[in-house]
């Protein structure tokens, strides 16, 4: 094995999706050429890799370790290695992790290509907040969750790049992250990139992308805020996933998440370009060439849609539809309705 190709994220990006369609392929991959060897194992489980590092109380024995990754290699006869954890873009200050990824590698001879789709930070910000409350993580209104939470280390897009490209053994590559992508797949331009065309060829693979992890509607996120306002992941934690897949279905049967959530408005777009313009600037001056920089520009400027958020929220029958849902989950999960 002569090379590795690592996926690093960010958040939000489609990385999910890009590794349950590798892990449902991932016969076909090694068919090609190319190792993907977390096969079988959930999307959640490739942090443990990290954790083995970083946050020893977190790490699992029973899940995938280096020195399982080690033992894989060695009776592999591909020559492609092809690793997807966007929590390797999470968390720059573990500032040893590619350093000793770096030595991990090394051991076998291989060149290391790291791979980074960012978007816009107000995207991102929008994004995480839906699943933050989907996971009954925060009760908190947008407003006051974007004032603490833009401060955290994942909106840093250029200080995650200079983490894996001050050690001159990574060759990175960073991608922005925009409509356009999304619309045409994040997997396709993820291929394209990083030269596996010529292995894949025209394969079931490169048409199986999806909308996964499908961004809910507002009236839906409003649904999980009030949830998590009322005892959130500690008091449902025994239906947390049953509650997710009904709220989550409902939301759609019942036609909300037809527009996918959005509580940005023009002039907290401005506010959190102004904080981020500098380190982005820097990032496309080094990393993007001219299309890509024009892309990621306009995405900052095209006109917004509707602030839907704050709007499902101000109007007496959405309010009634959302009291009526969140009414049928203390009902069938056994809480008391509001």
């Amino acid at each position: 094995m002569r090379h590795c190709i690592l996926h690093i994220g960010g958040h939000k990006t489609g990385s999910s999706a890009i590794q349950q369609i590798c892990m449902e392929h991932s016969d076909l991959l090694e068919e090609r050429g190319i190792l993907y060897p977390l096969r079988g194992i959930t999307t959640g489980t490739q942090r443990n890799l990290l954790y083995e590092w970083t946050k020893p109380d977190a790490f699992d024995p029973g899940q995938p370790t280096w020195a399982w990754l080690k033992r894989t290699i060695k009776q592999s006869d591909c020559d492609i290695l092809l690793l997807s954890s966007e929590n390797f873009s999470a968390l720059p200050s573990y500032s040893r992790v590619p350093a000793r990824i770096h030595r991990f590698f090394r051991q076998f001879g291989m060149t290391v290509q790291v791979f980074a789709f960012f978007r816009p930070q107000h995207e991102l910000l929008n994004s995480m907040y839906a699943q933050r409350v989907r996971l009954l993580n925060t009760s908190q209104k947008f407003r006051l969750w974007v004032s603490g939470e833009q401060t955290k280390s994942i909106y840093l897009y250029r200080s995650i790049v200079n983490l894996w490209d001050r050690d001159k053994e990574f060759f990175v590559t960073v991608l922005p992250f925009t409509h356009d992508v999304k619309y045409a797949g994040a997997l396709p331009r993820f291929i394209t990139a990083a030269g596996l065309s010529d292995h894949l060829g025209d394969t079931a693979l490169m048409g199986t992308w999806s909308r996964r992890n499908r961004t809910p509607g507002s009236k839906t996120v409003e649904v999980f805020r009030r949830l998590a306002r009322r005892g959130g992941r500690k008091k449902y934690w025994a239906y947390l996933h049953q509650i997710r897949r009904f709220v989550l279905t409902e939301g759609w049967n019942r036609g909300w998440d037809r527009t996918p959530f959005n509580a940005v408005d023009d002039a907290l777009r401005r506010r959190v370009t102004r904080r981020f313009e500098l380190g982005n600037a820097h990032l496309a001056n080094l990393y993007f060439d001219d299309t890509w920089e024009n892309t990621f520009a306009a995405e900052l400027t095209k006109p917004l849609s509707v602030n839907e958020y704050d709007r499902h929220r101000s109007s007496a029958d959405d309010e009634r539809d959302i009291q009526e849902l969140v009414a049928e989950v203390y009902a069938r999960f056994g809480a008391d309705p509001i």
